[in-house]
């Protein structure tokens, strides 16, 4: 009688020549698992099945390290996704313009901006006269040197008074030297001294909205005229508007 080799036999053997796992017989007793070698060298896991025979190897697929790969994105895809820097600094500007600096001008009772030495207002003297006509107009403060320059950033002094007085509280660096303030710069915090013994820094408005600052190297104030605090060129003995910031 010819015998006849069942074909799935050829086939489970196959598959063991091919995926090259080891075990059979004895040494794969059935459910038992056992490795095996994967055709890329590494190390599998396979199950035995009846008689011995051990199962098909069960190997790392290459879908799932191409699928971490494409979830972590290249530098193409990380610059694409990312906004770029001129993007990042207008997003910058417009949240810092957001709100406005810069509230109006103050008014020196008879309808003007112009504000001479020393500045009055409903009884009050230099720089608290100057808050409380900022005040007025629905402003917090006279504007600082730094919200000046974000006022101007912000393009909010288009169509501003041609000059203004400069309420400087920061250090600032000119042609590599720093200027320190000083009430000798603000004419003695605008109670209005004779110009020989202190200066009015101040800022002059372009069409366009830009400053031009004009500082005082030496802000110191003593009240005496012999010592050397006053400057030319920063006149207190001049009107000019009074910049008022929220």
């Amino acid at each position: 009688m010819q015998h006849r080799r069942a074909p799935w036999l050829g086939v489970a053997w196959v598959l063991v020549g091919v995926l090259g796992c080891d075990g059979g017989g004895a040494d794969c007793p059935l459910g038992a698992s056992v490795a095996c070698t994967c055709p890329d060298g590494t190390t599998g896991s396979a199950v035995c099945e009846d008689e011995g025979v051990v199962g098909v190897c069960v190997c790392a697929t290459d879908a799932g390290s191409s699928g971490s790969d494409a979830s972590t994105p290249d530098a193409g895809g990380a610059d694409a996704g990312a906004p770029d820097a001129a993007a990042a600094d207008a997003g910058s500007d417009a949240g810092a313009c957001a709100d406005p600096h810069l509230a109006g001008f103050a008014q020196n009772g008879v309808g003007s901006t112009d504000f001479g030495m020393p500045w009055t207002y409903l009884g009050e003297l230099g720089l608290a006269a100057g808050e409380s006509a900022c005040q007025a107009i629905g402003a917090d403060h006279v504007c600082r040197y730094v919200e000046l320059l974000e006022a101007e950033t912000c393009g909010e002094l288009v169509g501003a008074p041609a000059s203004l007085w400069l309420q400087r509280e920061t250090s600032v660096d000119v042609d590599g030297a720093t200027i320190e303030p000083g009430p000798g710069a603000r004419c003695n915090d605008w109670t209005g001294p004779i110009d020989q013994i202190a200066d009015g820094e101040y800022a002059e408005v372009g069409s366009d909205g830009s400053l031009t600052f004009f500082f005082d190297t030496n802000p110191c104030y003593t009240g005496i005229i012999s010592d050397g605090c006053a400057g030319p060129g920063l006149s207190c003995n001049e009107t000019r508007a009074i910049p008022c910031c929220n």
